[in-house]
């Protein structure tokens, strides 16, 4: 290259040995071209966690664009613009330079929903649609089969959705409850307090470019909890909060359910009929945690003030002596009721051994009253258990060793 003084000198470098290709091209909607659009490339089946290979690209006002070098193989293309948002499936031959056209998929997938009490259709009601053949490797975690397009039914129950990729999908529906959040006066506008079970669909494949119809979803009554919260003092707590709903005995197959609150209110809408273990966290604040009862069709109101709270942390260690970050949590206290108690689900256990906290295993938990609380661990069939008093002012750290 030639440097000259006082300029910018762009270099492109094409990796040959890895079989790097200069992929050009350009992407339309309907024929016109989509100018402006954000393109990211992931390489899809990766080898592991860390095999990340992704490149970036924008079109310009022509819908061209240029990616400077990807290895062959296939990719999910994740495209952000003002005319669509959404994946494309993409394949890179084994060449030194090539060219592609892509096109915005002229898919139609339609639907009515309506209420399995009255028949009548449902509005405001959020439908989304969840690609199921994902692909492997990084490029599932960030985009690719993951990427989901929503919409929301009119008055007459129906919803439309439109560009979605040829694939194997599913709907899942659920009532809009949350709103839209003002600036100006710090509350949550326009959020239903209208409850309804959320629903999955049956999975059905959609072909390229095709009109598809989802036969009529009905949507089972279910309960909300509307909780009002305060701090120390009895004011509204001016900060936002999470909230969760575990079941207790046989309720409800055992699915949880969670949302947040902001500026002294919340809602945890579509519970079904059950026994729960409502839980409600803020930061600084201590954890907590009643159980409640919940009706089909009915609004459960509940009146939590806050108190501070003690950090806890644990640190749970195998019969190896290294830290165990796969290891599940459940924490209790002087009552023996469950106060805290982790997610048992594969995903959180696999963000756990990666991001488990410290480098020596040590993860919060969360904020609780003071007082004194048995900490249990379990991994398989191995478990272990230890004792921690919580005092006013000074975070704890406790240890299990399984």
């Amino acid at each position: 290259a030639t440097v000259t003084e006082g300029e910018v000198t762009t270099v492109d470098i094409i990796d040959v040995s890895a079989g790097g290709c200069q992929l050009n091209g350009r992407l339309t909607k309907n024929g016109v071209p989509v100018s402006g659009a954000m393109l990211s490339s992931i390489a899809m089946g990766g080898s592991g966690m860390f095999d990340f290979r992704m490149a970036t690209a924008r079109t310009d006002e022509n819908g061209l664009f240029t990616f400077k070098s990807l290895a062959p193989g296939e990719y999910a293309l994740n495209v952000e613009s003002s005319e669509w948002r959404g994946q494309l499936d993409l394949f890179v031959d084994d060449m030194p330079e090539d060219y592609v056209e892509l096109r915005v998929p002229e898919t139609l997938v339609t639907g009515r929903i309506t209420s399995a009490t009255s028949g009548m259709p449902l509005a405001g009601v959020r439908v989304r649609m969840v690609r199921e053949d994902s692909p492997g490797g990084m490029a599932g975690m960030f985009g690719g089969g993951s990427w989901r397009t929503r919409a929301n039914t009119d008055d007459q129950g129906i919803f439309s959705i439109e560009g979605a990729s040829p694939g194997d999908y599913h709907l899942i529906v659920e009532p809009e409850t949350f709103g839209d959040f003002d600036p100006e006066t710090g509350e949550i506008e326009g959020k239903s307090d209208t409850s309804y079970r959320k629903t999955k669909s049956k999975s059905f494949f959609l072909d390229e470019d095709e009109r598809y119809e989802v036969d009529e979803i009905q949507l089972e009554a279910a309960g909300a909890i509307v909780v009002t919260v305060t701090d120390q003092e009895g004011k509204k707590l001016e900060r936002g909060f999470t909230m969760k709903a575990v079941p207790v005995g046989n309720t409800n197959d055992g699915e949880t359910f969670d949302s947040w609150g902001w500026n002294g209110s919340g809602t945890l809408a579509g519970v079904p009929a059950g026994t729960y273990r409502f839980s409600l966290e803020a930061r600084g604040f201590a954890t907590q945690v009643r159980t409640i009862s919940v009706t089909a069709g009915g609004i459960t109101q509940l009146e939590m003030q806050l108190e501070s709270g003690v950090e806890l942390s644990v640190k749970v260690m195998g019969l190896d002596g290294r830290p165990n970050n796969s290891a599940l949590v459940t924490l209790y206290n002087g009552q023996d009721e469950v106060v805290y108690q982790d997610n048992g689900n594969e995903e959180a256990s696999v963000f756990r051994n990666f991001f488990g906290g410290g480098g020596d295993g040590t993860r919060g938990i969360g904020s609780f009253a003071p007082g004194r609380y048995r900490v249990v661990a379990t991994d398989g069939n191995r478990n272990g258990d230890t004792w921690v008093t919580l005092e006013a002012g000074q975070a704890q750290i406790a240890t299990v060793r399984l």
